[in-house]
Protein backbone atom coordinates (compact mmCIF):
# COMPACT_ATOMS: atom_id res chain seq x y z
CA UNK A 1 0.00 0.00 0.00
CA UNK A 2 1.12 3.17 -0.90
CA UNK A 3 2.31 5.43 2.40
CA UNK A 4 -0.06 8.17 1.10
CA UNK A 5 -3.41 6.40 0.83
CA UNK A 6 -2.76 4.94 3.99
CA UNK A 7 -1.95 8.06 5.58
CA UNK A 8 -5.06 9.59 4.53
CA UNK A 9 -7.52 6.28 5.69
CA UNK A 10 -5.81 6.71 8.67
CA UNK A 11 -6.90 10.29 8.80
CA UNK A 12 -10.55 9.23 8.18
CA UNK A 13 -10.18 7.27 11.27
CA UNK A 14 -9.34 9.78 14.13
CA UNK A 15 -11.17 12.34 11.99
CA UNK A 16 -14.22 9.88 12.62
CA UNK A 17 -13.24 8.98 15.81
CA UNK A 18 -13.30 12.59 17.18
CA UNK A 19 -16.84 13.71 15.11
CA UNK A 20 -18.47 10.78 16.32
CA UNK A 21 -17.65 10.62 20.26
CA UNK A 22 -18.81 14.65 19.55
CA UNK A 23 -21.82 13.35 18.08
CA UNK A 24 -22.91 10.76 20.62
CA UNK A 25 -21.17 12.46 24.02
CA UNK A 26 -24.30 14.36 25.20
CA UNK A 27 -26.36 10.93 25.19
CA UNK A 28 -23.78 8.34 26.80
CA UNK A 29 -25.30 6.30 28.92
CA UNK A 30 -29.15 7.23 27.73
CA UNK A 31 -31.28 4.42 27.15
CA UNK A 32 -33.76 6.49 25.47
CA UNK A 33 -33.98 6.44 21.44
CA UNK A 34 -34.06 9.78 19.33
CA UNK A 35 -33.92 11.37 15.68
CA UNK A 36 -30.74 13.53 14.99
CA UNK A 37 -29.92 15.05 11.56
CA UNK A 38 -26.93 16.65 13.21
CA UNK A 39 -24.82 17.60 16.45
CA UNK A 40 -27.05 18.84 19.23
CA UNK A 41 -26.29 20.88 20.40
CA UNK A 42 -23.58 22.22 18.17
CA UNK A 43 -19.96 22.06 19.56
CA UNK A 44 -17.21 24.48 19.52
CA UNK A 45 -14.03 21.77 20.27
CA UNK A 46 -13.99 18.27 19.89
CA UNK A 47 -15.08 16.65 23.23
CA UNK A 48 -12.72 14.95 25.30
CA UNK A 49 -12.91 11.08 25.34
CA UNK A 50 -11.58 8.01 27.07
CA UNK A 51 -12.05 6.29 23.53
CA UNK A 52 -9.35 8.45 22.07
CA UNK A 53 -7.39 9.26 25.51
CA UNK A 54 -5.98 5.73 25.87
CA UNK A 55 -5.79 5.22 22.44
CA UNK A 56 -2.97 8.09 22.88
CA UNK A 57 -1.66 7.16 25.84
CA UNK A 58 -0.74 3.26 24.59
CA UNK A 59 1.43 4.93 21.36
CA UNK A 60 3.55 6.49 23.59
CA UNK A 61 3.84 3.55 25.82
CA UNK A 62 4.74 1.61 22.29
CA UNK A 63 7.06 4.48 21.24
CA UNK A 64 8.60 4.46 24.59
CA UNK A 65 8.97 0.67 25.30
CA UNK A 66 9.51 -0.43 22.37
CA UNK A 67 8.20 -3.72 20.33
CA UNK A 68 6.87 -6.13 20.10
CA UNK A 69 3.63 -4.48 22.05
CA UNK A 70 2.61 -6.87 25.25
CA UNK A 71 0.82 -6.53 27.74
CA UNK A 72 3.16 -5.87 30.30
CA UNK A 73 4.24 -2.82 28.99
CA UNK A 74 0.48 -1.75 27.79
CA UNK A 75 -0.45 -2.09 31.46
CA UNK A 76 1.34 0.81 32.30
CA UNK A 77 -1.63 2.79 30.79
CA UNK A 78 -2.66 2.84 34.25
CA UNK A 79 -0.74 5.36 35.33
CA UNK A 80 -1.30 8.11 32.81
CA UNK A 81 -4.75 7.87 34.50
CA UNK A 82 -5.18 10.20 37.42
CA UNK A 83 -8.65 8.64 38.97
CA UNK A 84 -9.66 5.20 39.63
CA UNK A 85 -12.25 5.30 36.73
CA UNK A 86 -15.78 4.04 35.99
CA UNK A 87 -16.85 0.13 35.53
CA UNK A 88 -13.69 -2.20 33.78
CA UNK A 89 -10.87 0.48 34.50
CA UNK A 90 -11.37 1.09 38.12
CA UNK A 91 -10.37 -2.99 39.18
CA UNK A 92 -7.66 -3.21 35.97
CA UNK A 93 -6.06 0.04 37.59
CA UNK A 94 -6.45 -1.31 41.16
CA UNK A 95 -4.98 -5.09 40.28
CA UNK A 96 -2.00 -3.57 38.39
CA UNK A 97 -1.07 -1.07 40.68
CA UNK A 98 -0.63 -4.33 43.51
CA UNK A 99 1.22 -6.35 40.52
CA UNK A 100 -1.67 -8.31 39.81
CA UNK A 101 -0.58 -7.52 35.92
CA UNK A 102 -2.17 -8.39 32.37
CA UNK A 103 -4.16 -10.63 32.03
CA UNK A 104 -4.66 -11.53 35.34
CA UNK A 105 -5.59 -7.28 35.53
CA UNK A 106 -8.63 -7.87 33.27
CA UNK A 107 -9.86 -11.40 35.17
CA UNK A 108 -9.81 -10.42 38.81
CA UNK A 109 -12.76 -8.81 40.85
CA UNK A 110 -14.04 -7.63 37.19
CA UNK A 111 -17.42 -8.04 37.06
CA UNK A 112 -17.16 -5.48 33.84
CA UNK A 113 -15.20 -7.69 31.90
CA UNK A 114 -17.76 -7.41 29.12
CA UNK A 115 -17.92 -3.62 29.07
CA UNK A 116 -16.78 -1.14 26.26
CA UNK A 117 -13.13 -0.45 27.68
CA UNK A 118 -11.29 -2.32 25.33
CA UNK A 119 -12.98 -2.09 21.96
CA UNK A 120 -13.25 1.62 21.90
CA UNK A 121 -9.47 1.29 21.82
CA UNK A 122 -9.58 -0.90 18.58
CA UNK A 123 -8.57 1.81 15.90
CA UNK A 124 -5.20 2.17 16.72
CA UNK A 125 -4.26 -1.54 16.23
CA UNK A 126 -6.11 -1.56 12.92
CA UNK A 127 -3.80 1.35 12.25
CA UNK A 128 -0.60 -0.13 13.55
CA UNK A 129 -2.07 -3.11 11.10
CA UNK A 130 -3.26 -1.95 8.14
CA UNK A 131 -4.63 -5.11 5.86
CA UNK A 132 -3.65 -7.15 8.29
CA UNK A 133 -6.45 -8.33 10.71
CA UNK A 134 -4.82 -11.40 12.07
CA UNK A 135 -1.58 -8.96 13.40
CA UNK A 136 -4.37 -6.61 14.24
CA UNK A 137 -6.08 -9.04 16.24
CA UNK A 138 -2.77 -9.99 17.75
CA UNK A 139 -2.17 -6.56 18.90
CA UNK A 140 -5.38 -6.15 19.98
CA UNK A 141 -5.88 -8.94 22.54
CA UNK A 142 -2.29 -7.77 24.13
CA UNK A 143 -4.18 -4.66 25.21
CA UNK A 144 -7.83 -5.71 25.95
CA UNK A 145 -6.87 -8.64 28.19
CA UNK A 146 -5.29 -5.60 31.05
CA UNK A 147 -9.18 -4.90 31.49
CA UNK A 148 -11.53 -7.90 30.17
CA UNK A 149 -11.31 -10.99 28.91
CA UNK A 150 -14.68 -12.76 27.29
CA UNK A 151 -16.98 -10.89 25.17
CA UNK A 152 -14.65 -7.99 26.14
CA UNK A 153 -11.93 -8.82 25.11
CA UNK A 154 -13.77 -10.09 22.04
CA UNK A 155 -15.40 -7.30 20.86
CA UNK A 156 -11.93 -5.49 20.28
CA UNK A 157 -10.31 -8.05 18.11
CA UNK A 158 -13.56 -8.33 16.23
CA UNK A 159 -13.73 -4.27 15.60
CA UNK A 160 -9.35 -4.09 15.28
CA UNK A 161 -10.52 -7.24 12.40
CA UNK A 162 -13.26 -5.22 10.44
CA UNK A 163 -11.10 -1.78 10.73
CA UNK A 164 -7.63 -3.44 9.48
CA UNK A 165 -9.25 -5.36 6.68
CA UNK A 166 -11.25 -1.82 6.14
CA UNK A 167 -7.71 -0.37 4.72
CA UNK A 168 -8.30 -2.77 1.85
CA UNK A 169 -11.78 -4.08 1.82
CA UNK A 170 -14.87 -1.63 1.04
CA UNK A 171 -17.91 -4.41 1.19
CA UNK A 172 -19.46 -4.16 4.81
CA UNK A 173 -21.09 -7.57 4.89
CA UNK A 174 -17.25 -8.71 4.03
CA UNK A 175 -15.60 -6.96 6.59
CA UNK A 176 -18.56 -8.16 9.14
CA UNK A 177 -18.02 -11.85 8.49
CA UNK A 178 -14.20 -10.99 8.46
CA UNK A 179 -14.63 -9.86 12.09
CA UNK A 180 -16.65 -12.06 13.04
CA UNK A 181 -13.91 -15.19 11.75
CA UNK A 182 -11.62 -14.17 14.85
CA UNK A 183 -14.29 -14.44 17.86
CA UNK A 184 -15.79 -17.27 18.97
CA UNK A 185 -18.50 -18.62 16.91
CA UNK A 186 -21.15 -19.47 19.25
CA UNK A 187 -20.37 -17.08 21.99
CA UNK A 188 -22.84 -14.13 23.04
CA UNK A 189 -21.15 -11.54 21.09
CA UNK A 190 -21.30 -13.63 17.94
CA UNK A 191 -24.72 -14.53 18.12
CA UNK A 192 -25.77 -11.20 18.93
CA UNK A 193 -24.14 -9.95 16.07
CA UNK A 194 -25.57 -12.56 13.76
CA UNK A 195 -29.05 -11.90 15.17
CA UNK A 196 -29.07 -8.43 15.12
CA UNK A 197 -28.02 -8.81 11.18
CA UNK A 198 -31.51 -11.18 10.88
CA UNK A 199 -33.57 -8.53 13.25
CA UNK A 200 -32.66 -5.23 10.94
CA UNK A 201 -33.53 -7.51 7.67
CA UNK A 202 -36.59 -8.97 9.06
CA UNK A 203 -37.88 -5.28 10.15
CA UNK A 204 -35.60 -2.85 7.80
CA UNK A 205 -36.01 -0.58 10.85
CA UNK A 206 -33.34 0.59 13.26
CA UNK A 207 -35.03 1.57 16.24
CA UNK A 208 -37.59 -1.94 15.73
CA UNK A 209 -34.63 -3.74 15.64
CA UNK A 210 -33.20 -2.33 18.59
CA UNK A 211 -36.49 -3.31 20.36
CA UNK A 212 -35.99 -6.87 19.07
CA UNK A 213 -32.03 -6.91 19.99
CA UNK A 214 -32.85 -5.96 23.63
CA UNK A 215 -36.00 -8.08 24.26
CA UNK A 216 -32.93 -11.23 23.56
CA UNK A 217 -30.00 -9.60 24.78
CA UNK A 218 -30.80 -7.01 27.48
CA UNK A 219 -28.60 -6.64 30.14
CA UNK A 220 -28.91 -3.89 33.74
CA UNK A 221 -25.01 -2.37 32.51
CA UNK A 222 -25.67 -0.01 29.21
CA UNK A 223 -21.78 -0.77 28.79
CA UNK A 224 -22.40 -4.05 27.47
CA UNK A 225 -20.42 -4.94 24.42
CA UNK A 226 -22.69 -7.19 23.13
CA UNK A 227 -25.63 -4.32 22.94
CA UNK A 228 -23.34 -1.87 21.96
CA UNK A 229 -21.76 -3.98 19.08
CA UNK A 230 -25.02 -5.22 17.88
CA UNK A 231 -26.42 -1.48 17.87
CA UNK A 232 -23.24 -0.27 15.88
CA UNK A 233 -23.70 -3.39 13.41
CA UNK A 234 -27.40 -2.10 13.00
CA UNK A 235 -26.70 1.61 12.65
CA UNK A 236 -24.30 0.28 9.63
CA UNK A 237 -26.87 -2.03 7.96
CA UNK A 238 -29.37 1.01 7.99
CA UNK A 239 -26.97 4.09 6.56
CA UNK A 240 -27.22 2.72 3.05
CA UNK A 241 -23.59 3.55 2.86
CA UNK A 242 -24.24 7.28 4.41
CA UNK A 243 -21.76 8.72 7.08
CA UNK A 244 -24.01 10.81 8.43
CA UNK A 245 -27.19 8.70 8.78
CA UNK A 246 -24.92 6.00 9.90
CA UNK A 247 -23.50 8.16 13.05
CA UNK A 248 -26.69 9.89 13.42
CA UNK A 249 -29.03 6.25 13.85
CA UNK A 250 -25.91 5.14 16.38
CA UNK A 251 -26.54 8.18 18.33
CA UNK A 252 -30.28 7.44 17.98
CA UNK A 253 -30.73 4.43 19.29
CA UNK A 254 -28.92 5.28 22.76
CA UNK A 255 -27.07 3.46 25.17
CA UNK A 256 -22.98 4.13 25.38
CA UNK A 257 -23.58 6.26 22.18
CA UNK A 258 -20.35 8.37 22.52
CA UNK A 259 -18.51 4.74 21.94
CA UNK A 260 -21.02 3.14 19.12
CA UNK A 261 -20.84 6.43 17.54
CA UNK A 262 -16.92 7.06 17.04
CA UNK A 263 -16.33 3.63 16.33
CA UNK A 264 -18.74 3.50 13.21
CA UNK A 265 -17.17 6.72 11.96
CA UNK A 266 -14.49 5.74 12.32
CA UNK A 267 -14.95 2.70 10.60
CA UNK A 268 -16.53 4.40 7.72
CA UNK A 269 -13.56 7.20 7.91
CA UNK A 270 -11.20 4.45 7.07
CA UNK A 271 -13.24 3.44 4.35
CA UNK A 272 -13.80 6.39 2.35
CA UNK A 273 -12.45 9.36 4.23
CA UNK A 274 -14.15 11.86 1.62
CA UNK A 275 -17.29 10.77 3.19
CA UNK A 276 -16.60 13.09 6.26
CA UNK A 277 -17.90 16.68 5.27
CA UNK A 278 -17.06 19.81 6.64
CA UNK A 279 -20.79 19.86 8.48
CA UNK A 280 -18.89 17.46 10.95
CA UNK A 281 -15.46 18.44 11.24
CA UNK A 282 -16.01 22.47 11.08
CA UNK A 283 -17.42 22.43 14.53
CA UNK A 284 -14.89 20.85 15.82
CA UNK A 285 -11.30 21.32 14.00
CA UNK A 286 -8.51 19.78 14.44
CA UNK A 287 -7.21 20.29 17.79
CA UNK A 288 -6.70 17.27 20.22
CA UNK A 289 -8.45 17.24 23.03
CA UNK A 290 -7.66 14.85 26.23
CA UNK A 291 -9.79 14.68 29.20
CA UNK A 292 -8.42 16.44 32.46
CA UNK A 293 -7.37 13.20 34.39
CA UNK A 294 -5.25 12.22 31.51
CA UNK A 295 -1.92 13.32 33.18
CA UNK A 296 1.91 12.97 31.92
CA UNK A 297 1.61 12.19 28.40
CA UNK A 298 3.38 14.11 25.93
CA UNK A 299 0.50 14.02 22.56
CA UNK A 300 0.54 16.47 19.41
CA UNK A 301 -0.98 19.54 19.63
CA UNK A 302 -3.83 18.38 16.73
CA UNK A 303 -5.59 15.20 15.80
CA UNK A 304 -3.30 15.10 12.39
CA UNK A 305 -0.43 15.43 14.08
CA UNK A 306 -1.46 12.23 16.22
CA UNK A 307 -2.36 10.50 12.97
CA UNK A 308 1.32 11.38 11.97
CA UNK A 309 2.52 9.42 14.96
CA UNK A 310 0.38 6.83 14.36
CA UNK A 311 1.67 6.30 10.66
CA UNK A 312 5.38 6.28 12.13
CA UNK A 313 4.67 3.63 14.04
CA UNK A 314 3.11 1.39 11.68
CA UNK A 315 5.76 1.35 8.84
CA UNK A 316 7.99 0.40 11.50
CA UNK A 317 5.35 -2.36 12.98
CA UNK A 318 4.46 -3.66 9.48
CA UNK A 319 8.15 -4.42 9.44
CA UNK A 320 8.94 -5.75 12.44
CA UNK A 321 5.90 -8.11 12.31
CA UNK A 322 6.69 -8.79 8.62
CA UNK A 323 3.47 -7.93 8.21
CA UNK A 324 0.96 -9.02 5.27
CA UNK A 325 0.79 -5.55 3.94
CA UNK A 326 4.31 -3.22 3.14
CA UNK A 327 3.54 0.23 3.68
CA UNK A 328 5.67 1.93 0.77
CA UNK A 329 7.09 5.34 -0.43
CA UNK A 330 6.99 6.39 3.86
CA UNK A 331 8.68 9.62 5.21
CA UNK A 332 11.76 9.50 6.55
CA UNK A 333 11.02 7.66 10.47
CA UNK A 334 11.83 8.07 13.82
CA UNK A 335 13.47 4.77 15.60
CA UNK A 336 11.15 2.78 17.77
CA UNK A 337 13.63 0.32 20.05
CA UNK A 338 12.81 -3.05 19.76
CA UNK A 339 13.23 -4.55 23.42
CA UNK A 340 13.54 -8.03 21.71
CA UNK A 341 14.11 -9.21 18.19
CA UNK A 342 11.78 -12.15 19.00
CA UNK A 343 8.46 -10.62 18.04
CA UNK A 344 6.46 -13.94 19.78
CA UNK A 345 8.59 -13.52 23.03
CA UNK A 346 5.48 -12.00 24.83
CA UNK A 347 2.44 -13.83 22.52
CA UNK A 348 -0.50 -15.49 24.31
CA UNK A 349 -0.97 -16.99 27.64
CA UNK A 350 -2.41 -19.98 28.93
CA UNK A 351 -5.44 -18.36 31.23
CA UNK A 352 -7.01 -15.53 32.16
CA UNK A 353 -5.65 -15.93 35.41
CA UNK A 354 -2.22 -15.72 35.00
CA UNK A 355 -0.02 -12.77 35.28
CA UNK A 356 3.19 -11.24 33.01
CA UNK A 357 5.27 -9.93 35.60
CA UNK A 358 8.49 -8.74 33.41
CA UNK A 359 9.38 -8.88 30.15
CA UNK A 360 12.92 -8.24 30.19
CA UNK A 361 15.58 -9.79 31.20
CA UNK A 362 13.49 -12.79 31.20
CA UNK A 363 9.76 -13.20 29.70
CA UNK A 364 7.91 -14.17 33.27
CA UNK A 365 4.77 -15.15 33.73
CA UNK A 366 3.14 -16.49 36.81
CA UNK A 367 0.12 -18.72 36.52
CA UNK A 368 -2.50 -18.49 39.59
CA UNK A 369 -4.86 -21.15 40.82
CA UNK A 370 -8.46 -20.42 39.10
CA UNK A 371 -9.73 -19.04 42.59
CA UNK A 372 -6.49 -16.78 42.53
CA UNK A 373 -6.62 -15.51 46.20
CA UNK A 374 -5.16 -17.68 49.17
CA UNK A 375 -6.76 -19.14 52.13
CA UNK A 376 -4.39 -19.24 55.08
CA UNK A 377 -2.80 -22.34 55.59
CA UNK A 378 -4.26 -24.02 52.82
CA UNK A 379 -1.62 -24.35 50.41
CA UNK A 380 -2.24 -23.40 46.45
CA UNK A 381 -0.57 -24.26 42.82
CA UNK A 382 1.16 -21.87 41.12
CA UNK A 383 3.41 -22.18 37.87
CA UNK A 384 6.01 -20.04 36.83
CA UNK A 385 6.77 -19.92 33.60
CA UNK A 386 10.17 -17.96 31.78
CA UNK A 387 11.15 -17.66 28.28
CA UNK A 388 14.26 -16.30 27.14
CA UNK A 389 13.68 -13.33 24.84
CA UNK A 390 17.63 -12.34 23.93
CA UNK A 391 19.35 -13.70 21.19
CA UNK A 392 21.99 -15.61 23.54
CA UNK A 393 21.79 -18.63 25.95
CA UNK A 394 20.81 -17.25 29.45
CA UNK A 395 21.71 -19.52 32.62
CA UNK A 396 21.13 -18.40 36.14
CA UNK A 397 18.61 -19.05 39.33
CA UNK A 398 15.68 -17.54 40.96
CA UNK A 399 14.98 -17.24 44.72
CA UNK A 400 11.62 -16.76 45.73
CA UNK A 401 10.60 -14.69 49.02
CA UNK A 402 7.78 -14.74 51.03
CA UNK A 403 6.37 -12.77 53.89
CA UNK A 404 7.42 -14.23 57.15
CA UNK A 405 5.29 -17.06 58.05
CA UNK A 406 4.23 -17.87 54.52
CA UNK A 407 6.09 -21.30 52.89
CA UNK A 408 7.40 -21.62 49.10
CA UNK A 409 8.52 -25.14 47.30
CA UNK A 410 10.78 -25.11 45.91
CA UNK A 411 12.19 -21.76 47.12
CA UNK A 412 14.88 -21.45 44.22
CA UNK A 413 14.92 -23.09 40.88
CA UNK A 414 18.43 -23.15 38.34
CA UNK A 415 17.63 -22.89 34.66
CA UNK A 416 19.63 -22.54 31.28
CA UNK A 417 17.61 -21.24 28.44
CA UNK A 418 18.60 -21.34 24.54
CA UNK A 419 16.95 -18.22 22.90
CA UNK A 420 13.38 -18.55 22.86
CA UNK A 421 13.30 -21.25 24.65
CA UNK A 422 10.52 -21.67 27.98
CA UNK A 423 11.01 -23.67 31.04
CA UNK A 424 8.26 -23.92 33.82
CA UNK A 425 8.38 -24.65 37.59
CA UNK A 426 5.67 -25.82 39.60
CA UNK A 427 5.09 -23.77 42.79
CA UNK A 428 3.43 -24.96 46.23
CA UNK A 429 2.72 -21.35 48.36
CA UNK A 430 1.04 -21.35 51.87
CA UNK A 431 -0.43 -17.94 53.51
CA UNK A 432 0.41 -18.09 56.98
CA UNK A 433 -2.65 -18.10 59.03
CA UNK A 434 -2.39 -14.35 60.07
CA UNK A 435 -5.34 -14.98 62.72
CA UNK A 436 -4.89 -11.58 64.17
CA UNK A 437 -4.99 -9.61 60.84
CA UNK A 438 -5.00 -10.43 57.69
CA UNK A 439 -3.33 -7.60 55.27
CA UNK A 440 -5.21 -8.52 51.53
CA UNK A 441 -2.12 -7.81 49.45
CA UNK A 442 0.80 -9.46 49.70
CA UNK A 443 4.52 -9.57 47.59
CA UNK A 444 6.20 -12.83 46.21
CA UNK A 445 9.89 -11.41 45.49
CA UNK A 446 11.46 -13.18 43.11
CA UNK A 447 15.28 -12.69 42.84
CA UNK A 448 17.32 -13.38 39.78
CA UNK A 449 20.82 -14.20 39.27
CA UNK A 450 21.84 -14.42 35.09
CA UNK A 451 24.80 -14.34 33.91
CA UNK A 452 26.48 -12.51 36.86
CA UNK A 453 23.44 -9.98 37.13
CA UNK A 454 21.18 -9.80 39.83
CA UNK A 455 17.27 -8.45 39.62
CA UNK A 456 14.22 -8.54 41.61
CA UNK A 457 10.70 -8.57 40.46
CA UNK A 458 7.54 -8.92 42.35
CA UNK A 459 4.10 -10.40 42.18
CA UNK A 460 1.19 -9.84 44.00
CA UNK A 461 -0.66 -12.39 45.74
CA UNK A 462 -3.84 -11.32 47.34
CA UNK A 463 -5.73 -13.21 50.47
CA UNK A 464 -9.66 -14.18 50.57
CA UNK A 465 -11.88 -12.12 52.55
CA UNK A 466 -13.13 -13.53 55.90
CA UNK A 467 -16.38 -13.27 56.82
CA UNK A 468 -18.51 -14.63 59.52
CA UNK A 469 -21.88 -15.65 58.12
CA UNK A 470 -24.62 -16.77 60.16
CA UNK A 471 -28.30 -18.12 59.24
CA UNK A 472 -30.72 -16.08 60.35
CA UNK A 473 -33.55 -19.19 60.31
CA UNK A 474 -31.06 -21.44 62.53
CA UNK A 475 -28.91 -19.35 64.26
CA UNK A 476 -25.63 -21.42 62.65
CA UNK A 477 -22.71 -19.95 62.19
CA UNK A 478 -19.89 -20.54 60.37
CA UNK A 479 -16.71 -18.63 59.01
CA UNK A 480 -16.40 -18.82 55.18
CA UNK A 481 -13.63 -17.39 53.00
CA UNK A 482 -14.40 -14.46 49.70
CA UNK A 483 -11.84 -15.40 47.18
CA UNK A 484 -13.07 -11.94 45.46
CA UNK A 485 -15.10 -8.92 46.44
CA UNK A 486 -17.78 -10.56 45.17
CA UNK A 487 -19.32 -14.41 46.81
CA UNK A 488 -22.47 -16.26 46.49
CA UNK A 489 -25.36 -15.94 48.48
CA UNK A 490 -27.50 -19.23 49.26
CA UNK A 491 -31.04 -19.26 49.56
CA UNK A 492 -32.12 -18.64 53.35
CA UNK A 493 -31.97 -15.03 54.93
CA UNK A 494 -28.51 -14.66 56.05
CA UNK A 495 -25.91 -12.08 58.28
CA UNK A 496 -22.84 -11.25 57.07
CA UNK A 497 -19.74 -10.03 59.30
CA UNK A 498 -16.29 -8.77 59.15
CA UNK A 499 -13.81 -6.57 60.85
CA UNK A 500 -11.98 -4.53 58.39
CA UNK A 501 -9.15 -2.00 59.26
CA UNK A 502 -8.24 1.22 56.73
CA UNK A 503 -6.25 4.73 57.64
CA UNK A 504 -8.89 6.65 59.52
CA UNK A 505 -7.76 9.76 57.86
CA UNK A 506 -8.76 8.97 54.65
CA UNK A 507 -11.91 9.50 53.21
CA UNK A 508 -13.95 6.03 52.05
CA UNK A 509 -16.30 4.68 50.06
CA UNK A 510 -18.35 1.69 50.78
CA UNK A 511 -19.99 -0.37 48.55
CA UNK A 512 -22.59 -2.86 48.38
CA UNK A 513 -24.77 -4.54 46.24
CA UNK A 514 -27.23 -7.94 46.23
CA UNK A 515 -29.19 -9.22 43.70
CA UNK A 516 -31.66 -9.59 46.77
CA UNK A 517 -32.84 -7.10 49.38
CA UNK A 518 -30.17 -6.04 51.88
CA UNK A 519 -29.24 -4.03 54.58
CA UNK A 520 -25.61 -2.52 55.33
CA UNK A 521 -24.47 -1.20 58.52
CA UNK A 522 -21.00 0.33 59.45
CA UNK A 523 -19.87 0.26 63.28
CA UNK A 524 -23.59 -0.43 63.90
CA UNK A 525 -25.54 2.11 62.40
CA UNK A 526 -27.33 1.52 58.95
CA UNK A 527 -25.66 2.98 55.93
CA UNK A 528 -27.09 1.38 53.28
CA UNK A 529 -29.67 -0.44 51.33
CA UNK A 530 -31.26 -1.96 48.20
CA UNK A 531 -34.13 -4.31 47.17
CA UNK A 532 -32.06 -5.95 44.65
CA UNK A 533 -33.41 -5.04 41.22
CA UNK A 534 -29.91 -3.54 40.50
CA UNK A 535 -26.84 -5.26 40.24
CA UNK A 536 -23.87 -3.63 38.16
CA UNK A 537 -21.72 -3.19 40.94
CA UNK A 538 -18.92 -0.64 40.79
CA UNK A 539 -18.59 2.47 43.34
CA UNK A 540 -20.15 5.03 40.92
CA UNK A 541 -23.55 3.23 40.18
CA UNK A 542 -26.24 2.88 41.76
CA UNK A 543 -27.44 4.42 45.39
CA UNK A 544 -25.53 1.63 47.53
CA UNK A 545 -22.10 2.96 47.96
CA UNK A 546 -21.82 5.18 50.93
CA UNK A 547 -19.18 8.06 51.68
CA UNK A 548 -17.70 7.38 55.03
CA UNK A 549 -16.55 10.40 56.60
CA UNK A 550 -13.63 10.21 59.13
CA UNK A 551 -15.77 10.58 62.05
CA UNK A 552 -17.57 7.49 61.17
CA UNK A 553 -13.61 5.33 60.99
CA UNK A 554 -11.98 3.83 63.83
CA UNK A 555 -8.10 3.70 63.90
CA UNK A 556 -8.18 0.39 64.52
CA UNK A 557 -10.83 -2.03 63.63
CA UNK A 558 -14.85 -1.07 62.02
CA UNK A 559 -16.69 -3.59 61.58
CA UNK A 560 -19.26 -4.32 58.44
CA UNK A 561 -22.82 -6.35 58.89
CA UNK A 562 -24.84 -7.22 55.77
CA UNK A 563 -27.98 -8.59 56.29
CA UNK A 564 -29.20 -10.46 52.76
CA UNK A 565 -33.00 -11.23 52.65
CA UNK A 566 -34.28 -14.64 51.52
CA UNK A 567 -34.26 -15.61 47.87
CA UNK A 568 -33.37 -17.49 45.29
CA UNK A 569 -29.04 -17.92 45.56
CA UNK A 570 -27.64 -14.58 44.36
CA UNK A 571 -24.50 -12.53 44.58
CA UNK A 572 -23.39 -10.17 46.93
CA UNK A 573 -20.79 -7.17 46.41
CA UNK A 574 -18.90 -5.44 49.07
CA UNK A 575 -15.76 -3.62 48.46
CA UNK A 576 -13.84 0.07 49.49
CA UNK A 577 -12.77 2.57 47.39
CA UNK A 578 -11.81 6.81 47.81
CA UNK A 579 -14.84 8.51 47.79
CA UNK A 580 -13.58 10.62 44.60
CA UNK A 581 -15.25 10.97 41.29
CA UNK A 582 -15.92 6.62 40.22
CA UNK A 583 -14.26 5.73 43.07
CA UNK A 584 -10.13 4.44 43.41
CA UNK A 585 -10.04 0.66 44.27
CA UNK A 586 -8.84 1.20 47.53
CA UNK A 587 -5.23 -0.13 48.39
CA UNK A 588 -3.97 -1.66 52.01
CA UNK A 589 -7.15 -2.61 53.37
CA UNK A 590 -6.93 -5.45 56.64
CA UNK A 591 -9.83 -8.16 57.65
CA UNK A 592 -9.72 -10.23 60.88
CA UNK A 593 -12.25 -12.12 62.63
CA UNK A 594 -10.70 -11.88 65.89
CA UNK A 595 -12.61 -8.85 67.02
CA UNK A 596 -15.61 -10.32 66.20
CA UNK A 597 -14.96 -14.11 68.13
CA UNK A 598 -13.42 -12.22 71.43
Amino acid sequence: MDFSIYRRKVSGCYTGKAVGGTLGMPFEGNLATRHLTGYDPVPDRMLPNDDLDLQVVNLEIIRRFGLPVNRRHLSTMWEYTQDGGPDEYGPARWNVSLRRYAPLSGYYCNKFYAGMGAAIRSELWACLAPGDPALAVRLAMEDACSDHYADGMEACMFLAAIESAAFVESDRDRLIEIGLSYIEPDGRLARGIRDSIGYYEQTRDPYAARELLLEHYYVQNWTDVTINLCLIVISWLASEGDFSKAICTAAGLGYDTDCTCATLASILGIINPDAISLEWTAPIGDTLVLSCGIMGTHEPETIGGFCDLVADTAVQVCEYYDAAVKLENAPALSVIPHWTEDCHAADGFDCTHESMVACTPLTLRLIYPETVSLIPGRPDTYTLVLRNPAGTTLSGEVKLSLPDGWQVEPASATFTLEPSAEMRVKLTITAAMMEKRRPRDNNLDLDFTVNGISWRVSAGLPTAIPWLRENLLTGEVEQIEAHEVFQTVPAGRWCYRTAMKVNEFMQVRMGVMSQRPFTAKFNGKEVSSGDGSFYVPAFHRGRTAVNLSTDRLDGCWNYVEIIVEDGEPGELFFGLARQHSCGEWLIGVEYSLAPLLQ
